[in-house]
């Protein structure tokens, strides 16, 4: 009886997990002006104030230390989405009139690198296509390789302008 009741305990507290790690308390990035971190409806806040555009976690969300560029602070925030589109990414930037993130960016698939170069973050990521496109053409999307640029606020990928 005793290991019953300690492998549902196990069991509802794996299922849960997710849950847990998006607690309100638990995903913050402390900035030189202040904190982000979710608010008590799961989106994601700077002193207190929602950001614009708003983002709010999809099944979670990462926030990255944040990167200092002069008189601003940039958090990346990863945020986990679903089969569709597993993974986009925003940009923060922080000062101190406030905070202001990007639309998401990405392809849908994991950073395999996300780096400082100079006064710009990049991530390298594969091109993306969902589990309902056919075969070939995933394949044929994972061989793109893509180099997403953040400087002064401005996104580009392999070169050109995002949005």
């Amino acid at each position: 009886m005793f290991q019953k009741t300690i492998m549902a305990a196990v069991l509802v507290a794996v299922a849960n997990a997710p849950m847990f790690a998006q607690n309100a308390h638990e995903l913050k990035s402390r900035t030189r002006f202040g904190r982000l971190e979710l608010d008590d409806q799961n989106m994601l806040t700077f002193n207190g104030h929602r950001l614009d555009p708003p983002i709010q976690p999809g099944f979670g969300m990462d926030l990255s230390e944040p990167y200092r560029f002069g008189a601003t602070d940039v958090v990346l925030v990863t945020k986990i989405g679903g089969t569709a589109c597993p993974v986009l990414y925003y940009f923060v930037s922080v000062t101190e009139s406030g905070a202001h993130a990007t639309r998401p960016v990405g392809t849908c698939n994991q950073a395999t690198s996300i780096e400082r170069r100079g006064d710009s973050i990049a991530l390298t990521m594969h091109g993306f296509l969902g589990p309902f496109e056919p075969e070939e053409q995933r394949r044929k999307a994972f061989q793109d390789a893509h180099v997403l640029i953040f400087r002064n606020g401005a996104i580009t990928d392999n070169g050109k302008r995002v949005r």
